[in-house]
């Protein structure tokens, strides 16, 4: 069973492997450095601007269909952070926010942590000694 534990006035669910759904889903088009094979090329001709919006289509698409078929979508805690196309649906009061506040309530999404500990800690460190990832506050999508 999830153990729930608590981060200042940010309560969670911690769940394990085995504690996910039948059919949980992971989306690596989510991941800011995924490029399908076929804007490879006209990304590598022109820039990576020039295929911007498709692409953001194509990893939408990608994010809904996961939504629609799975029973929960495991989503890297960064993706939360990094990835325009999953920001638009908390960023701004509204339908879109709710619906993924009620998603992240319900557990069809979970978001999955690296070596956090919680989704309140601040992103670890690259060798560079930045921050792997820019961290908004937990509450801007829990």
């Amino acid at each position: 069973m999830a153990s729930i534990s608590k981060v200042g006035n940010l309560e969670f669910e911690q769940l394990v492997p085995d504690e996910l759904r039948a059919i949980p889903i992971g989306v690596q088009a989510l991941d800011n450095q995924w490029l399908p094979r076929r804007l490879l090329a006209r990304a590598m001709k022109y820039g990576i601007e020039r295929v911007e919006e498709q692409l953001n289509e194509m990893v939408r698409s990608e994010y809904m269909r996961a939504l629609i078929n799975g029973e929960q979508v495991i989503i890297n805690r960064a993706f939360l952070y990094n990835n325009p196309v999953i920001i638009q649906d908390y960023r701004v009061a509204g339908k879109s926010r709710e619906a993924f506040k009620t998603l992240l309530q319900d557990g069809v999404i979970i978001p999955s942590l690296y070596l956090e500990n919680s989704p309140a800690d601040e992103p670890l460190p690259t060798l560079s000694g930045q921050p792997s990832f820019e961290r908004l506050a937990a509450e801007d999508w829990w």
